[in-house]
């Protein structure tokens, strides 16, 4: 699988919304491969049959909210963040038994786009990036960006307001991955 060109992409889901049926097509045939790989990594025990269902569930989701997409905003990340929600919503209905491994929290956007043969060394720098956190906004980026959690309901957990919660993981995430950065420039 080659590697998929951001731009290219919004590119093509842009011409979508304006109509274009060609590109729509283009679109969803770059990025199937992708969110199958993305699948197969969170979830490598879910039969293929099951992955293949969650992917056309998350096709379904893309066009149903293709017009909350915003243009100004990278596709890739929004397109990752409709396919986890229907693997969990996918995981929640059909009540999966516990011995299916299902690892949420493993890789990245990146690594499912463009797939890495290690992710052990990209894993412990990210768990040392997110320690190097103040306690509040390591508390923030484990409960949004692992666990999942809306920023209304972490803001409650922590006390603080719903948009303190989405101030500190923008914050931690920038932080984070200058942190990341700067690990991969070392090396």
């Amino acid at each position: 699988m080659g590697r998929l060109d951001e731009e290219a992409i919004a590119q093509l889901m842009r011409a979508a919304i304006t109509g274009d049926r060609e590109a729509y097509r283009r679109f969803f045939e770059n990025i199937t491969p992708m969110l199958d790989n993305m699948l197969r990594t969170m979830s490598p025990s879910l039969p293929s049959d099951l992955r293949e269902d969650i992917v056309q569930e998350t096709l379904t989701s893309i066009h149903a909210k293709r017009h909350t997409w915003r243009q100004d905003k990278a596709i890739l990340p929004w397109v990752y963040a409709i396919a986890r929600y229907r693997l969990i919503d996918f995981l929640r209905r059909e009540k999966r038994s516990p011995t299916m491994s299902i690892d949420l929290e493993s890789g990245s956007f990146d690594d499912w786009a463009h797939p890495r043969k290690d992710t052990s060394a990209l894993r412990h720098d990210l768990e040392q990036g997110i320690r190097n956190l103040n306690p509040q906004t390591e508390a923030v980026v484990r409960a949004m960006g692992v666990e999942g959690k809306d920023a209304k309901q972490i803001g409650t957990e922590l006390g603080i307001s719903e948009n303190a919660a989405r101030i500190a993981f923008h914050r931690g995430l920038k932080k984070l991955r200058a942190f990341l950065s700067e690990s991969y420039q070392e090396r």
